[in-house]
Order: C-alpha cells, then sequence, then structure tokens
C-alpha cells in the first residue's frame, strides 16, 4: 500500500480554497423580518411583464440591426436625447440622494432590529427563514437581470 504524505502547505491551501469557496457561496442569513417589507408581489408580476416585452423589444432590435439602414437609427438617437438629457441628470441626483437615505435607515432599522429579543423567536424559525430565502432570491434574480440590462446598455423596465 502506497500513501503520499501531504505537506502542510498543500493541506493547508487544499482546506484554505474549501474554506473560501464556502464563504463565496453562501449568502448571509436572511430572515423573513428581512424581507416581508420587500416583497412586492405587483411589482414582480410587472417586472416578469416588461422583461418579457423587453425580450420582444430585443428580438426587433435585432432584426433591425441586421438590416443595414443607419439613418432612421441616428434620428431615433437624436431625437431621444433632445427629449431626455435634462430629466436623465435630474433621475441620478434623485437616485443617488434616495440610496443615500435608504442605507443610512437600512443601517439603523438593523440596529433596532437586533434590539427586540421577543421577535427572534419567530424571525429565526424554519418555515419563516425558507420563506425569506425565495423571497431574496426573486430580488436576486431581479437585481441580476436589471444589472445585466444596464451592462448591455439596455433600459430596465425600473
Amino acid at each position: 500500500m502506497t500513501s503520499t504524505t501531504l505537506s502542510y502547505d498543500t493541506l493547508r491551501l487544499k482546506y484554505l480554497d474549501i474554506q473560501l469557496n464556502e464563504q463565496l457561496t453562501t449568502e448571509p442569513k436572511t430572515t423573513i423580518l428581512d424581507q416581508i417589507h420587500n416583497y412586492k408581489y405587483t411589482e414582480n408580476n410587472y417586472l416578469i411583464k416588461q422583461l418579457k416585452e423587453e425580450l420582444e423589444q430585443q428580438k426587433r432590435l435585432n432584426t433591425m440591426l441586421k438590416m443595414e439602414n443607419n439613418k432612421k437609427q441616428i434620428e431615433t438617437i437624436e431625437k431621444f436625447v433632445s427629449s431626455h438629457e435634462k430629466d436623465v441628470g435630474e433621475q441620478l441626483c434623485n437616485l443617488e440622494d434616495i440610496s443615500k437615505q435608504l442605507k443610512l435607515l437600512c443601517e439603523e432599522n438593523n440596529t433596532l432590529k437586533n434590539d427586540k429579543e421577543e421577535l427572534n423567536e419567530i424571525i429565526y424559525s424554519d418555515k419563516y427563514n425558507d420563506l425569506a430565502i425565495k423571497m431574496r432570491k426573486i430580488k436576486k434574480v431581479k437585481n441580476e437581470i436589471l444589472c445585466f440590462l444596464e451592462k448591455q446598455g439596455i433600459h430596465s423596465p425600473f
């Protein structure tokens, strides 16, 4: 029987890689309390509808790009810029301001939530955590598709 002796460095690297992979694939814990206020049934259905419409628009764009009539595309772009240039700047300022306020409020809410021990029993139960995980996945999928569309330069529905 042959056995190989693993060096300290080999073992260390092996287990560090496993631990690092676990850390990268493990999502932070969530509770139903975290997710219940963020779950928006109507908004999710609206997003699904909007994404289906975006898919159809992308199909039409794909067909148009395969054709070679650039004059119409240039006119469309110029019209859009003249109509929306000011609005885009205002929307950016509003989103940055709201984002800053939202981050501060979420931090305060987390502190307050941790101070409420009577909620902990229900918040951390398996039943509510399972639902919270599903709700988080919905949010994650929504964010992933919205980020993907943004990276593609595609106007997202939100």
